[in-house]
């Protein structure tokens, strides 16, 4: 009877040895675990103030577009201006031209 009791307690001696290093065991998985997540943590925070940086970035570049289009649309425009100009300046030049030879004309006239 006692044998069996000190089997059974050296059975027990040895099972709560097997639960001491599971639960080690356990909390080492469970520390690697929390490392590993907080490791996540830290790169999904990264990520997001990348994404924060892209949106700025991407907010500046279309204002900048919008800039140049209308700088575009600006100088397309000061250049029909300029062509309508340059047309109405070398219309006036014929015309002055004409008044010029009329003038000559009647010049002419009144050499001795």
């Amino acid at each position: 009877m006692i044998s069996k009791l000190q089997n059974e307690a050296k059975r027990s001696v040895g099972m709560m040895r097997d639960n001491v290093k599971d639960a080690k065991d356990t909390a080492d998985k469970s520390a690697k675990t929390d490392e590993v997540l907080q490791a996540i943590s830290s790169s999904v925070s990264t990520i997001k103030d990348m994404n924060l940086q892209i949106a700025s970035a991407s907010e500046e570049q279309n204002t900048v577009t919008q800039q140049l289009s209308q700088s575009v649309t600006e100088i397309s425009e000061t250049a029909q201006e300029t062509a309508t100009g340059a047309e109405r300046a070398s219309d006036e030049a014929l015309s002055l031209l004409s008044l010029s030879r009329v003038l000559d004309k009647s010049v002419s006239s009144f050499r001795l």
